[in-house]
């Protein structure tokens, strides 16, 4: 315990350290050396400490260079990669992030540099961590923390996940337990769903790239996506033309006839030739961490990482990433050197194609234009909101839905590799395969650090998935009889009053619950109640009615709001203008536990809400503000401001990230960041909004039908199919 001194002091009273490793932490281009902590209660990472062979613990600089991680040393030469100590943003050497063992969601074992030592790991609060330990000791280490994995509550917050709770249960519970979490099983499930349109072609390629080992924590690793549209001029796009999209069947060196010549002919004097090593078709990958840096070097932290990878400057003005078409063009034409692919923020991420940071890119030669946001086509009309809704509907059309599997096939496929590789002119350097080096049997150091230099710059293959052809996806129906029911946004009349009068629905069955009242999740077994002249918040059973717990003194004043972010967390809100957060305790009885008090209202608070899928929580007040925070850390992000009277009433669009702010007879539609998308009135000002929801065709997925319906008096519903569409009535 002596030894240990330096790392008890961060631990909570009473935890008890069981295992400690010595880890990395790769982020980016960045890599953090610090201890994982195996504790009774909890799982510890804190940076720069070191657990030398005798048990003792002491700051990484004081360890010598041959104790520590050679590869990370080495790849800090080849690539610019940090690892001396760092400084966390409130000036501590010795970070620590600290997570209960119930919130260990998901494990992964990844690969880092084609080396089997990394683990992925996700948190319940959104938080996640990718981790690289030696390699004798990984899989000990991934059996250890698959043991603390507890199941997400609701399956849609997984990221392999998002569908019924019985697949969830059924599949990936025992599946946590296996060795190996991506057994053919696990894959051929999520195609299968796929395949019926279960799920988003977003989402299947989002799960595509997580069973092969892609990560947003590494940029050698980043996620791919398919370029999919070809028109890039027109002023509109039409997604019932073929015309208007890529073909996806061909990787981006063989879109013209030209380019699949002249690389043809490259495979073929390649292979005439006395070089031991394998043809290739293409000296270039198409994703790479600079791939990635490019296209996101107008946002922090990729701004930095893009200098780290020119040697801290920024490339000439005229190869920057400036216009999503000349990217097409080069990349599909013009450019032999440029095969790349692109990233999931081309279909989620306006923010990427601005230059919020007003960065200086430089002035392209001959023209004298400055670089700035990104030139978008012209059916985007100058709007990154535009280009991401259109271009994520383009994802979804008809048209990718029925070619996509080509696409898998030459990424995550058959033809990834071998005679069905050479065929469909998609060979790449044989170093970006898995499997084609063994880092660990080089003994010459200036090859090792020169191999995993050509690893980390050049790209890296994702894991191949299929070594069959990818089957086909359904066709889209929107007859009633085939999909057993009526789609709710093209058949609001058949919308009909409720004999008796509901007040509340809870899960699979009916709860009724007035506004002063809320089911604690996730089973519903319980409720609390507040507005009582003694200020208290009180615990009732929901099958008895009976009194179970009086909680006082939880705000100087009325409770005047209430949510639960999930099964574990209570918020309130309060006369006094605060917001609270607590813990739900839940073993014998159940407690609140104080967490946060959030200052920043000036009055009243009287609407909350929260989204654990974007981990943001949003309060609405009387003094005519709602205010963004941050459901992790507890934290202020952003206020909304304009209202003309107080916000009523809020809501958070799961999917999006969109807020509804309600004040008076106004609504208005926010981002995330705060960037105000509509403002409307929905009546006359003596008609005030009662309620609002966000309707999502299917919880926390994107579908671009996503509804907004508010409530009204005399019992009229308006329903407004998106946020541009003129709502409608409907008289229930």
């Amino acid at each position: 315990e002596d030894k240990n001194r330096k790392v008890i002091r961060l631990l909570d009273q009473n935890d008890m350290v069981i295992d400690v490793y010595n880890i990395s932490q790769i982020s980016g281009l960045d890599a953090r050396e610090g201890l994982l902590l195996l504790c009774k209660n909890n799982i510890y990472l804190i940076d720069n400490f070191f657990q030398r062979a005798d048990g003792e613990v002491v700051e990484i600089w004081k360890v010598p260079r041959k104790e520590r991680d050679e590869y990370l040393i080495l790849v800090a030469q080849a690539a610019g990669m940090e690892t001396e100590p760092t400084v966390s943003l409130d000036g501590d050497m010795h970070n620590c992030r600290k997570w209960a063992n119930t919130d260990l969601k998901e494990i992964y074992k990844r690969r880092f540099l084609f080396r089997d030592v990394a683990l992925e790991l996700f948190f319940a609060d959104g938080q996640n961590a990718l981790l690289t330990v030696s390699l004798k000791e990984r899989d000990e280490l991934y059996t250890k923390l698959a043991s603390r994995v507890t199941l997400y509550e609701d399956s849609t917050e997984s990221i392999i996940g998002a569908g019924e709770k019985e697949y969830l249960t059924n599949t990936l519970s025992g599946a946590f337990k296996l060795s190996n979490l991506f057994g053919t099983s696990i894959l051929s499930e999520l195609t299968q769903r796929w395949e019926r349109r279960d799920i988003t072609n977003f989402q299947y390629l989002m799960y595509l790239n997580t069973v092969a080992g892609r990560s947003y924590n590494d940029l050698t690793q980043y996620p791919v996506f398919p370029w999919i549209l070809a028109d890039y001029t027109s002023e509109d796009l039409n997604l019932e033309n073929p015309d208007t999209f890529r073909d996806l069947s061909k990787p981006m060196g063989a879109q013209t006839s030209e380019r699949r010549l002249e690389f043809a002919d490259r495979y073929r004097q390649w292979g005439e030739t006395n070089d031991p090593a394998p043809a290739f078709h293409y000296g270039t990958h198409y994703s790479s961490a600079m791939i990635v840096c490019s296209f996101l070097i107008r946002l922090e932290p990729f701004t930095q990482h893009y200098l780290k990878l020119q040697g801290g400057t920024f490339d000439h003005a005229d190869r920057l990433f400036d216009s999503i078409g000349k990217a097409w063009e080069s990349a599909s034409e013009k450019n032999m050197g440029d095969v790349r692919e692109l990233i999931p923020e081309f279909f989620y991420l306006p923010e990427f194609l601005e230059n919020v940071n007003k960065f200086n890119f430089g002035v392209k030669q001959g023209t004298g234009e400055a670089i700035d946001s990104v030139v978008l086509p012209p059916w985007a009309h100058g709007d990154p909101k535009v280009f991401i809704m259109r271009h994520r509907e383009a994802l979804e059309s008809d048209y990718v839905s029925a070619n996509l599997h080509h696409w898998i096939d030459l990424i995550f496929g058959f033809k990834q590799q071998g005679q069905a590789a050479i065929d469909a002119l998609n060979v790449f350097h044989h170093v970006s395969y898995e499997g084609a080096v063994d880092l660990d049997k080089i003994t010459d150091v200036v090859e090792k650090t020169a191999t995993i230099g050509i690893i980390n710059n050049f790209g890296q293959t994702p894991r191949q998935l299929f070594k069959k052809p990818h089957p086909t996806r359904m066709l889209s129906s929107t007859d009633v009889a085939t999909l057993g029911f009526y789609p709710f946004q093209d058949h609001t009349d058949k919308l009909v009053q409720s004999i008796r009068p509901v007040k509340g629905l809870y899960n699979d069955r009916l709860g009724v619950s007035s506004n002063q009242q809320l089911f604690i999740p996730s089973d519903g077994q319980r409720y609390i109640e507040w507005g009582f002249t003694d200020f208290s918040l009180r615990l009732f059973s929901s099958e008895s009615g009976k009194l179970l717990n009086v909680f006082e003194k939880l705000h100087v004043g009325y409770i005047s709001t209430a949510c639960f972010p999930d099964s574990r967390t209570l918020v309130t809100g309060g006369t006094d203008s605060m917001v609270c957060m607590w813990k739900v305790k839940a073993d014998k009885g159940t407690d609140f536990i104080p967490l946060e008090c959030l200052r920043g209202h000036t009055s009243s608070v009287t609407a909350l809400t929260a989204s654990r899928s974007n981990s943001i929580l949003v309060s609405g007040s009387e003094d005519k503000s709602a205010i963004v925070w941050d459901l992790n850390r507890m934290k202020y992000v952003r206020s909304l401001m304009g209202h003309e009277n107080g916000v009523q009433l809020v809501c958070i669009n799961d999917s999006t990230g969109d807020i509804i702010t309600c004040s008076g007879h106004v609504i208005r539609v926010w981002t995330i960041n705060g960037e105000l998308l509509l403002s409307k009135s929905t009546g006359s000002s003596s008609e005030p909004i009662l309620s609002c929801v966000f309707y999502e065709e299917r919880p926390k997925e994107w579908s671009g039908k996503e509804q907004i319906i508010t409530g009204h008096k005399k019992g009229i519903i308006k329903v407004s199919p998106g946020i541009s569409a003129i709502a409608f009535v409907c008289e229930l």
